[in-house]
């Protein structure tokens, strides 16, 4: 079996140069009387050397030899133990506090003093040992909590489920609002006008002498089973003039209007104010929809040569509003002075202030745009001119 004393040869054991006690080998301070023996194994150089010690020793080794301070073994971090039992010296003793704390040729020594040493750290536990404030060496420690991974991930999961379904929400209810299914399927019935009708016609028959002329190829009207309907094939604006010799001046006219044939760049509508000119309408105000969803208010002049000019008062403007092509439009005007309002499905889409036309013809049209295929049609339902409202 190992030892922990090396061997000194055959020589007779050591005596306490104070009180004659025998010592062990390798025991330099007498365990009876105290006294430090320099020359304890007879000769000088069996003494401890101080001169070049740490004032910290490595765990489990005694400068002096034999068994460890506080008759403990020392466990290798290797042996499973939490940390090695931990001596703590008395608070009568003095640490060594440096290298050289005294020569090693010295006769006299202070009382000795079991050097301070920290134990290495243990892979278990990194927290450094205290036991000078403290710390109970054979406490177990808790260990820190390791963040629970799968709770993270659900949580992450859960609050991009919120925010995701919140964003969608959101952008539902934005396109929502400019949505075509928010825009009636059909004719949305406005208020009743108040008075009795100005003029009104049903279109059941031709009772009131409606220009029907038509020419094959070129152009058509006609009128029966509650529609007047005019058509256009030759790329231009055919316009129908309200068969009444009256000049209308405030008033307020609705009418049910839907583009039944054509491109979606033709266009319906009414014409206001009007006045002829060698037969053509030179001065008015035009409302216009088109089959794509959009309108616009134009302003008929003649300038000083005599020439017609159409000027834009509104230009081509979406509104959801209006329905597109082949479906049908309720169309209102309110002309009141130089105030004019232009309504279509119950909202109003325009409010125009002019005052060059006070009064004028009133004209129903369809018009084919010359870039467009031949064969625009307009179908027109239940118009009716009431006192301006």
């Amino acid at each position: 079996m190992s030892s922990y004393y090396p061997p000194f040869g055959n020589g007779s054991a050591p005596s306490c140069h104070r009180c004659g006690r025998p010592l062990s080998p390798n025991e330099a301070q007498c365990s009876n009387c105290g006294y430090y023996n320099p020359n304890g194994f007879g000769q000088a150089s069996a003494a401890p050397v101080r001169g070049n010690s740490s004032s910290q020793v490595s765990f489990g080794a005694n400068p002096m030899g034999g068994t460890p301070w506080g008759q403990v073994t020392a466990q290798p971090p290797s042996s499973g133990l939490l940390r090695p039992p931990f001596y703590r010296p008395h608070s009568s003793q003095a640490a060594i506090s440096s290298a050289n704390a005294y020569p090693s040729n010295s006769i006299a020594a202070p009382p000795f003093a079991a050097p301070s040493f920290a134990p290495p750290p243990s892979p278990m536990n990194d927290v450094p040992l205290g036991g000078l404030n403290g710390y109970q060496p054979d406490q177990l420690l808790p260990k820190k909590a390791k963040p629970k991974i799968g709770l993270i991930i659900a949580i992450a999961a859960l609050l991009i489920v919120v925010v995701g379904g919140g964003l969608f929400a959101y952008i539902s209810l934005t396109k929502a609002a400019d949505s075509p299914s928010r825009t009636p399927t059909q004719v949305v019935a406005t208020p009743p006008p108040i008075g009795a009708s100005l003029f009104a016609d049903s279109f059941t028959n031709n009772k009131n002498g409606w220009d029907t002329s038509s020419k094959d190829g070129q152009f058509s009207v006609k009128i029966g089973s509650g529609s007047l309907i005019i058509e256009d094939d030759e790329h231009r604006l055919l316009w129908e003039p309200v068969p009444s010799t009256q000049r209308f001046s405030d008033f307020y006219i609705t009418v049910d209007a839907n583009l039944s044939k054509g491109s979606q760049d033709n266009g319906y509508g009414i014409y206001i104010r009007g006045s002829l000119d060698q037969n053509e309408l030179a001065t008015y105000y035009r409302f216009e929809l088109y089959g794509d969803g959009t309108f616009a208010i134009f302003k008929g002049a003649v300038d000083a040569t005599g020439a017609n000019k159409n000027n834009i008062l509104v230009d081509y403007t979406t509104s959801s509003a209006i329905l597109k092509q082949g479906q049908t439009n309720h169309v209102a005007i309110n002309a009141k002075g130089s105030a004019m309002t232009f309504t279509v499905n119950g909202r109003v889409l325009e409010k125009v202030t002019d005052n060059t036309y006070t009064s004028g013809s009133i004209a129903l049209f369809v018009s084919n745009f010359p870039n467009t295929p031949p064969g625009a049609q307009a179908t027109f339902k239940n118009l009716a001119i009431y006192p301006v409202q």
